[in-house]
């Protein structure tokens, strides 16, 4: 039987079964089926059953396809058997004799419920067309030797084995007359089977087997204890032994301690030392370093007052496009303002100031962008700072004026009077920029001289963490001696 067996399945099996009866079987025909009221999956199962159990067989079982290959295969036995006409029908009632006279049914149904009375009701055959076993309680010889069959198998001694047999067959016996007694009295049926009387069997070879590992068990953790009172015992006697030997230790490691204490005084008292010393020079360094920070805020300061002008005039030049430097280009003769605006970027630029140069320059794709990542602090010298003054100490050289004429040539305009703005600057803050330079050289000397002192000072304190590590380690082993002593005593 398998998960979804339906009246399909029930029928090839049958077909495969009356095969084995009718011509597979070889010398060895004979068949028996049995069937449960647990294989009635389908209570349609039952009506080809009660049809076997009328005709032998169930009709129309095979299609006529089905049974000439079935003719196919049984030509060669049909011969055998003395026949010589070999008509389909001649050939289909062999078959058909064969599964009658081979083939045995057994039907095994329980007494007990609603199930049987009503198959037997429905299908009449299974009570007209059967021979009937009705199997009986065991006996009570029955039920003894059963018994010792299963307890036979137990580690009992032989006569224990003779009196629990009986007793086994007493309880069984005694439960079926008492459910006979339920019955009459309180109409209430209880069954009891010779399964029931399996189940007692193996119930109790099962709780000996639990109780005698219970009982083991038990016994183990008896002699355990009695072995760790013998070990107990030995011990006491090796502690007091050892005792002496600990008492020694003590006084060795108590001395240790001492001179750990005096080492760690002296140490402590040089590292107080070194400590303040280490202030005192961190004081005069963080002033230092404020005097140093001063000096670098002014020069920075100095140098912001002109970073409004070149900030001004790097925006002017963002806006500046391939457009308008294609204006600016396109002059065959610039007018005076744009020429000498060119002029004087050509300068900045450290070019020759010239029309031809700076249409020249223009004329380079990367022009906006060159004068946008110029460095004034780099590329402009005195010298080049002095010739720029040539041109922006002129009346005119003023970029709401150039602006009127081109606008890109404004912004460039803007660009150098910022550049000039920003130089002259740069000037001022030069010198401030190298005392800071100078005081930020000695102050690094004063902070590596102060990590040096910190350094070494780190040692000292690691030494003292060392012997306090040691002093503690020692006091440990000390106390850890004194608990064993105490212990031991």
């Amino acid at each position: 039987m398998t998960k979804g067996f339906s009246l399909k399945n029930f029928r090839e099996f049958l077909k495969q079964m009356y095969e084995v009866a009718g011509y597979r079987g070889k010398d060895k025909l004979k068949t028996v089926f049995i069937f449960s009221d647990n294989d009635v999956v389908q209570e349609s199962f039952l009506e080809d059953i009660q049809n076997m159990l009328n005709s032998g067989i169930v009709p129309n079982i095979y299609t006529n396809d089905e049974l000439g290959k079935i003719r196919e295969e049984i030509r060669r036995p049909f011969k055998k058997a003395g026949n010589t006409i070999e008509t389909p029908d001649a050939m289909n009632e062999f078959f058909f004799n064969n599964i009658k006279d081979n083939l045995h049914l057994t039907i095994c149904m329980s007494p007990i419920g609603q199930a049987f009375r009503d198959y037997a009701r429905m299908y009449p055959a299974l009570i007209n067309n059967t021979t009937m076993d009705w199997f009986m309680g065991w006996p009570a010889d029955a039920l003894t030797e059963v018994a010792m069959k299963f307890i036979g198998k137990m580690d009992l001694e032989e006569d224990f084995r003779n009196g629990l047999s009986d007793l086994c067959s007493y309880a069984h016996r005694t439960t079926i007359d008492n459910s006979g007694l339920m019955q009459r009295e309180l109409k209430r049926i209880f069954y009891v089977t010779p399964t029931n009387y399996i189940e007692l069997l193996k119930g109790y070879d099962q709780i000996l087997s639990q109780k005698r590992t219970e009982v083991n068990n038990q016994r183990n953790k008896l002699r355990n204890g009695l072995s760790k009172l013998d070990e107990a015992r030995v011990q006491v006697e090796q502690m007091s032994a050892e005792s002496e030997i600990k008492r020694a230790e003590v006084s060795k490691q108590r001395k240790v301690c001492e001179d750990l204490m005096q080492d760690i005084t002296k140490e402590n008292k040089n590292a107080n030392a070194q400590q303040e010393n280490i202030e005192v020079q961190r004081v005069k360094i963080e002033k230092e370093k404020e005097e140093t920070l001063q000096l670098a805020a002014d020069a920075e300061a100095e140098l912001k007052k002109a970073e409004p002008a070149l900030i001004a005039a790097n925006d002017a030049l963002k806006s500046l496009d391939k457009k308008h430097i294609a204006e600016i280009k396109s002059f065959t003769s610039p007018p005076p303002d744009v020429a000498i605006t060119m002029n004087a970027v050509m300068t900045v630029l450290q070019k020759e100031p010239s029309w031809q140069v700076a249409k020249k320059e223009l004329a380079d794709p990367n022009f906006v962008k060159k004068i946008m990542e110029f460095n004034p602090e780099k590329d402009i010298s005195a010298n080049t700072l002095k010739k720029m003054e040539k041109f922006t100490k002129q009346e005119n050289f003023q970029p709401q004026y150039v602006s009127k004429v081109s606008l890109a040539a404004g912004a460039l305009c803007q660009w150098v009077r910022s550049l000039e703005d920003f130089s002259k600057a740069l000037k001022v803050v030069a010198p401030k920029r190298l005392k800071k330079q100078y005081a930020e050289e000695q102050l690094a000397k004063k902070i590596a001289f102060l990590e040096e002192l910190e350094a070494e000072f780190q040692k000292l304190a690691d030494r003292l963490r060392e012997l306090q590590e040691t002093h503690d380690k020692t006091m440990a082993e000390k106390e850890a001696y004194e608990n064993e002593l105490n212990s031991l005593e």
